[in-house]
């Protein structure tokens, strides 16, 4: 089947652009060069009247647009996935089986390299499930200082449970 009348012309005027745009919304040259072909597939298989040269760009720029943006999710959604069954390789390797749980282990020999009131802040706060509100009154802090403590304890937990799991 022939190619619609003007085709060439059209993708020889607008093709650069187009390109150079996925370019610009971060595509790497061989992803702007699928997905700049997969919009001038879109415009000689949908019905497209090309008008001034101005709504030409902007009817194509939006095309690219779309098509990136779905890349994008497809490529979030398996990024998703991909983490998703690290974790579950993870639980199986360690948890699952129930004996010698390293994670709840590790976590059980950091809680107690933490200093008293960082601990007391955890144990209220993620064991008690006490409210920042009822930990600062409890502890006799702010409730600033609580948010504080509970994100700079987690960090180090963080930290010291990967360093005694090697992950």
């Amino acid at each position: 089947m022939p190619a619609p009348a003007g085709t060439t012309r059209l993708v020889e005027t607008y093709l650069p652009e187009a390109w150079s745009y996925l370019r610009y919304l971060g595509c790497d040259g061989a992803l702007a060069d699928d997905l700049a072909q997969e919009t001038f597939v879109t415009v000689f298989t949908k019905p497209f009247e090309e008008r001034s040269p101005a709504e030409t760009r902007a009817f194509l720029r939006e095309t690219a647009r779309f098509h990136f943006l779905t890349h994008w999710r497809k490529e979030k959604r398996r990024d998703e996935l991909l983490r998703l069954e690290a974790a579950e390789r993870v639980w199986r390797e360690n948890i699952a089986d129930g004996s010698g749980n390293a994670y709840a282990e590790a976590l059980a020999r950091c809680l107690e390299r933490l200093d008293e009131q960082a601990r007391r802040v955890i144990e209220l706060r993620y064991r008690e499930g006490k409210d920042v509100a009822r930990v600062a009154n409890e502890l006799g802090l702010a409730e600033a200082n609580v948010h504080t403590i509970a994100h700079r304890t987690k960090e180090r937990l963080r930290a010291c449970i990967k360093e005694k799991t090697i992950l």
